[in-house]
């Protein structure tokens, strides 16, 4: 698979759990949408991408 630049809108929403009484960044969930498109959320051509925290 080739990484590839696109022009677009990206939201990140981090997701912290609590493990062992530390809370810790264990996430994200991406959503990418097409420049022409104002607003991200309830889109039909956005992409919603989990990202995992190594």
């Amino acid at each position: 698979m080739t990484a590839a630049e696109v022009d677009g809108h990206l939201s990140l929403c981090p997701y912290y759990f609590v493990v062992a009484g530390q809370t810790r960044l264990c996430g994200a969930l991406a959503t990418f949408c097409p420049p022409d498109k104002k607003i991200i959320h309830g889109m039909q051509d956005a992409a919603l991408l989990p990202c995992r925290v190594v």
